[in-house]
């Protein structure tokens, strides 16, 4: 008996990991430009001067693309679910908050990304090399973990969206699949997005001095 997928359709496994790499895509990529671009702006020394803290500014940095972020999953699940049929098991609570904590991880990655880069060139690759391509190899949507190389499936704990598409999967295609069953990938990720958000405060400050 097979479960949770009976019917052995791909588009229902394919649909809620494509949901994660797509966020990841976004939401990395377009923070990674945030702070080099004022840099190379010169409008950087403006920025600084203002009475905000280095968290306060990275948090007013992330707030427009955390919209732009969660009207993208909505179409996306909307395309999803609309157009493909994937079946929606789960709850929106649910749902919508592992979508913000997702989102919130992301573009703590970009934006940390964005404060250590040089130029928007550098700062694109050094995203798509830490966050889109390990998002795609080793969070479970390509290759099953449990076929990769132990010290493989080491490093996909480090990788946040495997935990994300974990969520997903089982929030679409499990019946009451909930905070009771899911709260160690929210935790995951609620820890990776506080580490990114507070090294690129971090870098960021030292910019200032």
């Amino acid at each position: 008996r097979i479960w949770f997928n009976p019917e052995l359709k791909s588009v229902n496994f394919i649909v809620p990991g494509l949901i994660a790499i797509l966020m990841m895509l976004i939401a990395a990529t377009l923070t990674s430009l945030t702070v080099i671009r004022e840099k190379e702006r010169g409008s950087f020394e403006q920025l600084i001067s203002t009475p905000a803290k280095p968290l306060e500014l990275m948090l007013g940095k992330l707030m427009p693309y955390v919209i732009i972020g969660c009207v993208d999953v909505i179409l996306v699940t909307l395309a999803g679910l609309l157009w493909f049929k994937v079946p929606f098991k789960g709850n929106i609570f649910t749902f919508s908050l592992f979508t913000l904590l997702f989102i919130f991880c992301a573009m703590g990655q970009g934006l940390f990304m964005s404060s250590i880069a040089k130029n928007q060139t550098v700062a694109v690759i050094a995203t798509v090399f830490s966050t889109i391509l390990p998002s795609m190899l080793l969070s479970g949507f390509v290759f099953p973990i449990d076929s990769m190389p132990w010290i493989i499936r080491i490093l996909t704990y480090i990788v946040p969206a495997k935990y994300f598409l974990t969520a997903l999967r089982s929030i679409f295609l499990k019946e009451g699949a909930g905070l009771a069953i899911l709260y160690r990938e929210a935790i995951f990720l609620f820890v990776f997005g506080t580490i990114f958000l507070f090294l690129a405060a971090k870098k960021f400050k030292k910019k200032l001095e």
